[in-house]
């Protein structure tokens, strides 16, 4: 049996290749500026810089890089601070509390341009509870059978002059808190600290530890609220012999209590 086949070409014009200059980026590391006396210390682990060339993004890079762009004549270059949300590798945001940070640079073809972007929190950014422990401990031990402690020791302080801690001896050792202000609460929250609609709520914590330890969210909702209580895991935190910066996601879980409605 012979078969037949024919190819048939059709007349096209090639695309046009991008326009601009050959450049390469370089960012080592985004700075975080900003008032510690209402912001907290001002730690932060941001773990990925997400790059836009005239409002068109150009990708999100593990820092720190040395990437290809083309930029034209009065390019805008915008940068935001990307981290690892509860920790995870596998969930790499660009952070929603920060503003962006842009520049405009002067280059010539194939220069390596080093970028240093320092970023802020948003202005309408509301931080609910700021805690330091640098006048006092805000909570209150509730049957624990181990105290939390406020250590001065530089081995010990994170920043400042104080911090926090509990050490544990016996498998049996449990520390249990209040927050001063709101019994059975340690971070109060009502219909003004959650914002009404879907913004992004988070606890940035830092710390130390050298066994696993859990983080879980525990709530009572507020006399004659119909939303059930939250007493949820939420993640594990591995030993780490220095100090560590996490970005705990709580937006879904307080919209569950029916405070944003």
């Amino acid at each position: 049996m012979l078969t037949s086949a024919a190819l048939v070409l059709g007349s096209c014009d090639l695309a046009d290749p991008p326009a601009g200059t050959p450049v390469f980026l370089r960012i080592d590391t985004i700075l975080l500026d900003g008032n510690p006396g209402t912001q907290g210390f001002l730690s932060h682990k941001f773990t990925d810089a997400w790059v836009f060339v005239d409002d068109q993004s150009i990708g999100a890079y593990e820092l720190p890089v040395v990437f290809p762009a083309l930029l034209r004549d009065n390019s805008v270059i915008t940068v935001t601070a990307g981290i690892k949300q509860n920790g995870f590798s596998n969930s790499r945001i660009n952070y929603p509390l920060m503003q962006v940070w842009d520049t405009s640079p002067g280059f010539a073809e194939g220069d390596t341009i080093q970028l240093n972007p320092e970023v802020r929190y948003a202005d309408d950014v509301a931080f609910h509870r700021i805690i330091d422990f640098e006048v006092s401990a805000p909570f209150t031990e509730v049957g624990a059978s181990v105290p939390m402690q406020v250590a001065t020791e530089d081995s010990l302080v994170f920043e400042g002059a104080r911090s926090a801690y509990i050490e544990f001896n016996e498998a049996t050792d449990v520390a249990e808190l209040r927050g001063e202000s709101v019994p059975g609460a340690a971070f109060p929250l009502s219909t003004d600290t959650i914002p009404e609609d879907d913004s992004p709520v988070y606890l940035e914590m830092d710390y130390r530890c050298n066994q696993v330890f859990d983080v879980w969210l525990r709530t009572l909702p507020p006399p004659g609220s119909t939303a059930a209580p939250i007493n949820e895991y939420l993640l594990s935190l591995a030993p780490q012999s220095d100090w560590n910066k996490i970005y705990i996601g709580l937006t879904e879980k307080l919209g569950s209590l029916g405070l944003n409605a």
